[in-house]
């Protein structure tokens, strides 16, 4: 479904086949065999190494290199010409290149570590009718999750009844407040 957030909540529910009433556990059971865990995955099974070695494989890389082993070429053809010095300047680009594109990756990845890390371990949501407590990796698509004051959510959703709502986004938007929620779609 595209623009969950926008489409009437009878649509979503009957998109997503449940109801304000929770899942059936065979139907969450199911669903969870389909869609997989709800986790976070940050990809570390490959060596740092590696990682950094991979930044020089892309095509702008890899331009610059063969540009950098012409210009080298052209200086043992007629030495004295400043080819040797564009060389080495092309290899500093692609050089610095790959170290700023590694930093920002390795970044990225331990961001998403610290996200990972905010999620709750147990949450509340309905199944068949009923108050049931969970691991939040075992939430589904159609789950309904009940938030009290002072829970993490546990995974993106829309609400469906709310009551004072303010949610403290201060560790993905830098915002000092929480902002309080609505119904209504917030975002374009």
């Amino acid at each position: 479904m595209a623009n969950e957030h926008r489409i009437p909540l009878s649509d979503l529910q009957h998109g997503l086949n449940c109801t304000s009433a929770g899942l059936a556990n065979a139907d969450a059971v199911r669903r969870l065999s389909q869609y997989g865990n709800n986790e976070l995955h940050v990809r570390k099974e490959t060596p740092e190494i590696l990682k950094f070695l991979g930044q020089f494989t892309n095509f702008f890389a890899l331009l610059l290199v063969v540009g950098s082993a012409l210009a080298f070429f052209a200086d043992y053809l007629q030495p004295g010409q400043g080819n040797f010095y564009i060389g080495v300047a092309l290899l500093a680009v692609v050089l610095i290149n790959a170290v700023f594109t590694y930093t920002q990756e390795h970044e990225s990845e331990r961001i998403m570590e610290s996200f990972r890390n905010m999620l709750p371990l147990m949450i509340s949501v309905l199944r068949e009718g009923k108050v049931s407590r969970i691991e939040a990796k075992l939430l589904v698509p159609g789950d309904v999750i009940l938030l009290e004051e002072g829970d993490r959510i546990p995974a993106d959703g829309r609400l469906v009844e709310v009551n004072q709502l303010k949610v403290d986004h201060s560790s993905l938007t830098g915002e000092s407040e929480p902002q309080l929620r609505k119904l209504e779609c917030m975002y374009p």
